[in-house]
C-alpha cells in the first residue's frame, strides 16, 4: 500500500508461506539457498529420557575437556536452579566457570553478560541459557545439552553448534525430557513435546541425512 521495499529471510521458510507470498506480493527476485543444508550435518543428537540436572557431571567433564559448552532449559527458574547446583554442589565459579543467561535480567546486566560471552567464546566455559540463546547468541559452541521444546525451538538451538563446520561425526548435541511442573504456564504444549520427540528419535544419531532433511 506505501509502496515499500521489503525483504523477507528465513532460514526456514514454509512452502506454504513461499506459496502465499508469491500470489499476493510482487516478488521481483526469490533468491533460495536451501540446497546449501544438503551439504550439511553439523549436528547429531541423542534422546534420554533422562532430566538434564541428572548430567551435570558429565557436563562439565565436557568443559574439563576443554570445550564450550551450552545448556538450554525452557524456564528462568530450571537456569537459576542449575546455576545454584553448580556453585553449591561441585563448586564452580559463577562468571568464571560458568554464567546464566535469560531474558529476565535487566539491560545492564544482560549486556555485561554479553561482553563476557564475547570475551570468552575462544575460552572453555559453560553457558546456561533459556530461549533467550534461540536468537540472540552470535556464539558457536563445541557441545549442547538441552531439553526437549518444540521443532522450530530445537532447530533454532541446533544453530548454536558448530555453526561454522560442515559435518559431524560424533554426538554434539543431548536432548533431555523437559521438567514440566505445571503444563499451563509450560512454554511449550503437550502436543508440540510429542510431534518433536517422534521427530527427533526418527532421526537421532547417524539417521540424520543432512540439515535439509530436518
Amino acid at each position: 500500500a506505501y509502496k515499500f521495499k521489503i525483504l523477507f529471510m528465513s532460514a526456514t521458510l514454509p512452502s506454504a508461506l513461499i506459496k502465499y507470498l508469491c500470489e499476493n506480493f510482487e516478488i521481483n527476485r526469490f533468491l533460495d539457498y536451501s540446497k546449501g543444508y544438503e551439504e550439511k550435518r553439523r549436528v547429531l543428537w541423542e534422546y534420554t529420557y533422562e532430566q538434564i540436572e541428572n548430567s551435570v557431571e558429565d557436563i562439565i567433564r565436557e568443559k574439563q575437556r576443554g570445550k564450550k559448552v551450552l545448556i538450554v532449559v525452557n524456564t528462568v527458574e530450571d537456569a537459576n536452579n542449575l546455576g545454584k547446583k553448580f556453585e553449591n554442589d561441585y563448586k564452580l565459579t559463577y562468571g568464571e566457570d560458568f554464567i546464566v543467561f535469560h531474558a529476565r535480567t535487566m539491560y545492564k546486566d544482560r549486556k555485561e553478560k554479553e561482553n563476557w560471552l564475547n570475551n570468552n567464546q575462544e575460552k572453555p566455559h559453560i553457558t546456561i541459557a533459556t530461549q533467550v540463546c534461540e536468537v540472540s547468541l552470535d556464539l558457536s559452541y563445541d557441545t549442547m545439552f538441552t531439553e526437549l521444546a518444540s521443532l522450530p525451538a530445537l532447530v533454532q538451538r541446533f544453530g548454536r553448534v558448530n555453526r561454522y563446520g560442515n559435518k559431524a561425526e560424533e554426538i554434539n548435541v543431548y536432548i533431555f525430557k523437559p521438567h514440566v511442573k505445571d503444563p499451563q504456564s509450560y512454554p511449550y504444549s503437550e502436543s508440540d513435546l510429542k510431534i518433536s520427540e517422534e521427530i527427533i528419535r526418527e532421526l537421532e544419531g547417524k539417521n540424520l541425512l543432512n540439515e535439509k532433511q530436518l
